[in-house]
């Protein structure tokens, strides 16, 4: 693994409006993610995590700091280029409930242009990587199917352009404990195949310790301390990390 593929600067996000007082949700976040590797978001909610992962693809604008990507800051680079190599996922698929699975899965390419022979053929082959046999289900429509098959269907569509990072909003979040322990295997395996950098926002410390190689603690918008799994048990940084940690260990 290389270091530093997306990279952020002293990245500060403050939201202002309204007549309450402005929310800074972010604060000096520096922070490497390296390529290839699948890094897992983790905190106390409001702690920051979903702010991170929107400004890695331009959805939310840092009020300061730099996002890189490959050495090059982002706002150099064209939005709707950049998004198109990021995939991203959220929970329950975020299908759009007039088009039917293949329709889904299809879409990004569609809207880029790419002949229904082409279409076709990479929807086959991504129903078929996330267990969703084009013959059974490439023309059902989202509410015909429960919501492991609706999350399924919201990954193939997020590697529809082979994008190099995928990112992961609490994408086993709203599923039941079952469901979501057979989508973790399965997204284990999928990591294998396709090789991508991705960023997965979780609640689930599970989930985190199973499916990325580092996690990154944040906190009231600020990180704490990135690492594997087990040097934040082992060597936490301060009382917070500390805290957090034995707490998930006293509840699994």
């Amino acid at each position: 693994m290389s270091e530093a593929f997306l990279e952020l600067r002293d990245v500060n996000v403050r939201f202002t409006g309204g007549q309450g007082p402005a929310v800074h949700a972010l604060r000096d976040i520096s922070l490497s993610i390296r390529a290839g590797e699948t890094l897992a978001l983790i905190g106390t909610s409001g702690s920051g995590k979903t702010t991170l992962l929107r400004v890695l693809n331009r959805l939310q604008p840092p009020t300061s700091g730099a996002v890189l990507l490959q050495g090059a800051d982002l706002v150099t680079r064209d939005p709707l280029e950049l998004r198109r190599g990021m995939g991203y996922v959220i929970q329950a698929g975020g299908l759009l409930p007039h088009l039917t699975v293949a329709e889904n899965v299809a879409l990004l390419g569609k809207l880029g242009g790419h002949d229904a022979a082409r279409r076709e053929a990479r929807t086959r082959e991504l129903l078929e990587l996330v267990h969703l046999p084009p013959h059974e289900f490439a023309a059902r429509w989202p509410d015909e199917l429960s919501g492991g098959q609706r999350q399924r269907v919201g990954v193939a569509r997020a590697l529809y352009l082979d994008p190099p990072v995928l990112l992961m909003d609490e994408p086993f979040g709203a599923l039941d404990p079952i469901t979501r322990a057979e989508l973790r295997r399965e997204f284990a395996e999928l990591e294998g195949h396709v090789q991508k950098t991705v960023v997965l926002v979780t609640h689930d410390l599970a989930e985190a310790r199973e499916l990325a190689d580092r996690v990154a603690l944040l906190d009231a918008g600020r990180l704490h301390q990135v690492g594997s799994f087990e040097e934040l048990c082992a060597q936490p940084a301060d009382d917070f990390v500390a805290a957090f940690m034995a707490e998930h260990e006293a509840t699994t």
